[in-house]
């Protein structure tokens, strides 16, 4: 494991245990005490700071984490079958269902290092996965669907639109399946 690897996974572990239904209070409860089996303390005490403002901030995220009946699964793992010959199997970080609105959520957490200005090469980095991850959460729930990342760097969630996600998908669709997987799987 690389120090890049592993700063991810402790984020990672951080928002599996999240406690998206009990306020920003008891996150913050949570990063303390996580906080001391973190792979760098300094760096998660900052970008936490910016995290917690961003997670408050006006966005889709916090409209859907904010409604007490909606089902919020963390580490949501599926299996599509595309057609007769392929499956996409993946892990989602969050996903938010609003069944009375018949809607999702789906939210991909990245650790990357970036700075103000990076966004869209993050985004852009991205696209792939998260449009897979996007058509599949429709096919299978018949839902509609929101999909975003959201960076730790800056503390930022930064949706795609559905126009743009359905685009990337049928560039997906159109490749050779080797190349479907590396390109999803980063």
């Amino acid at each position: 494991d690389t120090p890049a690897t592993l700063y991810g996974q402790w984020w990672h572990s951080f928002f599996q245990r999240m406690p998206w239904r009990n306020g920003i209070d008891a996150a913050d409860a949570l990063l303390e005490q996580l906080l001391p089996m973190s792979p760098d303390k300094r760096r998660v005490a900052a970008e936490w700071k910016l995290v917690r403002s961003g997670l408050a901030s006006e966005s889709s995220l916090k409209q859907f984490i904010s409604s007490a009946k909606n089902q919020v699964h963390s580490e949501f793992s599926f299996a599509w079958s595309i057609d007769s010959h392929a499956v996409i199997e993946g892990l989602i970080d969050l996903l938010i269902i609003d069944p009375a609105g018949s809607r999702g959520l789906v939210v991909d957490w990245k650790t990357n290092r970036i700075e103000k200005g990076e966004q869209e090469q993050l985004r852009q980095r991205y696209k792939p996965q998260i449009a897979a991850y996007w058509k599949a959460v429709r096919e299978i729930t018949k839902l509609e669907v929101e999909a975003g990342i959201f960076a730790t760097a800056i503390g930022q969630f930064m949706p795609y639109d559905a126009e743009e996600l359905e685009a990337e998908w049928e560039r997906l669709r159109a490749l050779p399946s080797e190349n479907l997987t590396s390109e999803i799987a980063l």
